[in-house]
């Protein structure tokens, strides 16, 4: 059995997937850890044995993202919020940690509307930055000559490239299982009309997912960091990862 940890898109509100993981460190070992968005730079640190309490710490340090600037964008690709806290963030983490188990990380091909899986050893820090790079709000990325963007914006949660990197079991942990504004839910199914549509996970792929038992917040609370939303999110995620364990849900 080869299982896949899968951490979904979500941004600020990924806070969340580090308390589930908190849960989760013990009982699951993971072959692969697949990542889109906000869930590429936790599954990065997840897939290179960073310590559940040390990711926990980081995130109740990300005064870098307490303040976005928002900015008149130069360039088409540039986007409204200032990138240059995010990508520091992104270069430090993907520096400072080096995958022991397979890592993929989705990104979108911006002009194409396209998910596309990158795999280690393949994943520079460009790679994590685009997955993170919301269209329009924060900076997109060429990389060999096509343009990336937000990873979870064709599907917040990426089983399908984990079936592909060859788990026949994948753990998703879905921190939006509901997007958060109805604007926003509207203009993503306008957008999903349109786009190439993600591989279909194989029934022979045992999938189980783990969500929040209520709505984490409001859409600007998933871009502006605070101390108390950071640790109430990971307070709920631990609390949620403990039902779930309770319900069995490991050994169905």
């Amino acid at each position: 059995m080869k299982t896949a940890l899968v951490f979904s898109a979500g941004g600020l509100f990924g806070a969340w997937e580090v308390g589930v993981w908190r849960e989760l460190e013990g009982a699951v070992t993971p072959g692969i850890v697949v990542g889109a968005s906000i869930g590429a730079l936790n599954g990065w640190m997840v897939a290179s044995g960073c310590p559940a309490e040390e990711i926990e710490r980081r995130w109740m340090d990300l005064r870098i993202m307490s303040r976005l600037r928002v900015r008149v964008p130069r360039r088409l690709l540039d986007g409204w919020l200032d990138s240059r806290p995010l990508e520091q963030l992104t270069r430090e983490i993907h520096s400072r940690y080096t995958p022991r188990v397979e890592f993929g990380v989705l990104v979108t091909d911006t002009l194409r509307l396209r998910p596309r899986l990158f795999r280690t050893p393949g994943v520079a820090w460009e790679h994590l930055a685009a997955s993170v790079g919301m269209i329009g709000v924060f900076q997109q990325y060429r990389i060999d000559g096509r343009v990336y963007s937000d990873g979870g914006v064709l599907g917040a949660v990426p089983n399908w490239a984990a079936a592909e990197m060859g788990a026949n079991r994948i753990i998703a942990i879905n921190c939006i299982p509901r997007l958060p504004s109805a604007l926003m839910t509207a203009g993503v199914h306008a957008l999903r009309l349109v786009a190439h549509k993600p591989p279909r996970v194989p029934d022979s792929v045992d999938v189980r997912e783990i969500r929040p038992h209520s709505c984490l917040g409001k859409m600007r609370e998933s871009m502006v960091w605070t101390e108390a939303n950071t640790r109430r999110w990971i307070e709920q995620g631990r609390a949620d990862a403990r039902a779930w364990l309770e319900r069995g849900a490991l050994k169905t």
